[in-house]
């Protein structure tokens, strides 16, 4: 089962539109993902900038489909308007 890590920083000050943006996209396009077993939402580490997630895909198809990468792309946009740079999404070793 793929397992993703997603990382973004927030602009200074632009926090509560980062996390709101972030969350809309998320509760828009997840659903219609096939193979996403589960997405953990957005949410601030610590008391940071950072917003953190973990997305865990079916299978490698899923992780591959096109409405993953229509996703990601719209989180790609969102981020490079509120976040220092666009996220990261890196695959992790199962342990």
């Amino acid at each position: 089962m793929p397992l993703f890590l997603r990382r973004c920083v927030a602009r200074d000050g632009e926090e509560g539109l980062l996390r709101r943006e972030l969350i809309r996209v998320h509760e828009e396009q997840a659903p219609t993902l096939t193979g996403l077993l589960e997405v953990w939402g957005y949410r601030e580490h610590l008391a940071g900038r950072e917003f953190l997630s973990l997305a865990i895909y079916e299978d490698d198809a899923a992780a591959a489909s096109p409405a993953r990468a229509a996703m990601l792309a719209a989180l790609d946009e969102i981020e490079s308007r509120h976040g220092e740079t666009a996220g990261v999404s890196v695959r992790l070793s199962p342990l």
